[in-house]
Parts: C-alpha cells; sequence; structure tokens
C-alpha cells in the first residue's frame, strides 16, 4: 500500500509564519532579532526583553505620522464590486444574480464577493487533476506565476501594498508500509501551484490581510481567497504617542507566563496593523503581535498589545489562519 502526504504546503506555511511574526520585516527593527528565533527561557521578563524590536521610538512615532499624512481618507482598491465581476474575470458562466447577492453555490463551483469588507472567496472542482514531475513543474511555474499575480492585479491588489509575494509548488510524495518491508518512496508529483500574497502599509504588515490564488488543475485557477479591506486608519494616527516601552514589555511578559506556565517558552514579535472594529466600523491601528510556543510544543498562542498610548479595544481579527495559531486576549 503506498500512503500519500504533501509536501511544499508546509513550507508554504512556514514561509508566511516567519513573515507574519518573525524579524523578517522590510525593516528588521520592526520584527524580533534574528538570534531570538529559538531562544527557550521561563525567565519571562528577559524573554520579552530580547525578543522585543529595536525599533526608536521617535522614529516609529514619525513614521506613523507620515502613513496618516498619507492617506488621510480610506482607502478602497477592490476593482471586483459584485458576483458577475467575478465571474467576468474567471471566465465562467454568467448567472442572473439579485444585486444584494453575496453568495453563490453550485455542484462544484461556489463564489462569494464582499467589496464592503475586501472579502472575495472563488472555489472550482477539479475536473483534471494536476500531475507533474518536480522538473516540469519548474518549468511551468514563470506561466502558472504570471496567471495568478494576473487574477491579483485584476482584483484590486496594488503592488505599492504587495510586502511579499511567493508562488510555490505543493508536492505529493508516496512510501509504502513500513509493515510491508522496506519502505519505498515515490517520485515528488506536483499538484498544486499557490501564489501567496501578503499586505503592508509602507512597509508595516496588515494582520490578516493577504490574497492567495491556487491552481490544482493543468490550466485553470481553482482557489481564491482574498482578505484586503479597505485602508482607514484609527483616529489616534492623528495624534500618535508610543507607549511607554517598559510598561509594554511588562504587559506582555505577564501575559507570556500566564500562557507559558512555569514552561520554558519561545517569544517573537513584529509591530503590525491590526484591523480593529469600533461601532461597527472598522479601523487598522499599530500594535505588537505576539507569538509564544512553549517548550511541549502545539500550535501556539498569538495575542496583540497595543502601541499607541491611548486605550484601544484590540478584537481578535475574524480570521488569522495566515499566521497561524491559537488567539489569547
Amino acid at each position: 500500500m503506498i500512503k500519500i502526504f504533501c509536501k511544499g504546503l508546509c513550507v508554504v506555511l512556514a514561509i508566511l509564519l516567519g513573515c507574519m511574526v518573525n524579524g523578517a520585516m522590510a525593516a528588521s527593527e520592526l520584527g524580533s532579532p534574528a538570534e531570538t528565533k529559538a531562544t527557550l527561557s521561563s525567565d519571562y521578563t528577559q524573554l520579552v526583553e530580547n525578543a522585543f524590536p529595536k525599533f526608536d521610538a521617535p522614529a516609529l512615532k514619525i513614521r506613523f505620522q507620515g502613513i496618516a499624512m498619507k492617506y488621510t481618507t480610506s482607502l478602497d482598491t477592490i476593482k471586483v464590486r459584485d458576483l458577475r465581476g467575478l465571474e467576468q474575470l474567471m471566465n465562467i458562466n454568467l448567472q442572473q444574480h439579485a444585486p444584494e447577492l453575496k453568495v453563490f453555490k453550485q455542484e462544484g463551483l461556489s463564489y462569494e464577493v464582499n467589496p464592503d469588507i475586501g472579502k472575495i472567496r472563488f472555489y472550482s472542482a477539479i475536473q483534471t487533476p494536476l500531475a507533474l514531475t518536480r522538473a516540469v513543474g519548474l518549468q511551468r511555474l514563470p506561466e502558472f506565476t504570471q496567471r495568478h499575480e494576473a487574477v491579483i492585479a485584476q482584483m484590486g491588489v496594488p503592488q505599492d501594498q504587495i510586502f511579499f509575494n511567493k508562488t510555490s509548488l505543493l508536492l505529493t510524495e508516496g512510501s509504502t508500509n513500513p509493515k510491508d518491508g522496506a519502505v519505498r518512496k515515490t517520485e515528488p508529483v506536483v499538484t498544486g501551484v499557490t501564489t501567496h500574497v501578503i499586505r503592508a502599509i509602507d512597509g508595516i504588515i496588515v494582520e490578516g490581510s493577504y490574497a492567495k490564488v491556487s491552481s490544482f488543475s493543468p490550466d485553470k485557477i481553482n482557489a481564491v481567497h482574498l482578505n484586503w479591506p479597505r485602508l482607514q486608519l484609527h483616529p489616534t494616527f492623528n495624534n500618535f504617542e508610543p507607549r511607554n516601552q517598559q510598561s509594554l514589555k511588562q504587559a506582555i511578559a505577564d501575559r507570556v507566563k500566564a500562557i507559558a506556565g512555569s514552561e520554558k517558552a519561545n517569544v517573537k514579535m513584529a509591530v503590525v496593523l491590526l484591523p480593529v472594529t469600533e461601532g461597527g466600523v472598522t479601523h487598522m491601528t499599530p500594535v505588537m503581535k505576539v507569538g509564544v510556543r512553549t517548550e511541549s510544543g502545539g500550535e501556539g498562542v498569538i495575542f496583540y498589545e497595543g502601541l499607541s498610548d491611548q486605550a484601544i479595544q484590540i478584537e481578535k481579527p475574524a480570521n488569522d489562519s495566515v499566521s497561524g495559531g491559537a488567539q489569547g486576549r
């Protein structure tokens, strides 16, 4: 018997985690120093001190003030505004839709367009599965990349908001059951190609905002995920004052301790823009994103601490799947 498993997807997720939580920021001072990547300790105060990004508070203030001056009004870049627009983009049969309808489903095909929250979803069943050798997959990678990036651009993703863009092969490899004797592995087969885009505003990642386009068929796109909410800055941007670093570090250390208990832990941090909702309106506010993993493993926990000295009620994003881990409050 041959068991099938997927390589490549884990690589993609690892890349995303590195960009979202680790110090792989456009400006290294916005993320944890690289040397803290594997540090484990039960001295949570020192752990946080070492992992705290090395940004200069006055410089960060000037940076946020510059963003506030640049984006004085909300910015909505989504070009696909309804179901028909997505049908035209994906070159599928046009349907009759009520103007207010945002979701369409039928056997083997479903899609959703909600420009008010910057959400687009598309799924088309696989009719002819992709099955390429690694060599052919690499040869055809530019073709898939061009196709995916064209769709991403046509949905309304602007180049100046792209922080990370990568197209990856998803490989499937099989092996025989060890109980049947010496393990034999099959040659890896390319069963999918996925393009991931992560969003940033002037080099600062927007939490939970991304585009993902996947092909599991030789000549068509089978899945699209877009989370690209309008850029609307929180009012505190206009008079941003950075939170006292020592009190911020202490608040983070207290939460790390509560999560880790008495276990050794690893901590990674990054400055990000987090969409928060107040009074039914979603604004983006600067926060410190903190990822905590304990020595015993597990998927880890992610939480946020505000960077402004003005108290803001930070809510969990609707979806944090791109960055991984459970979320703590």
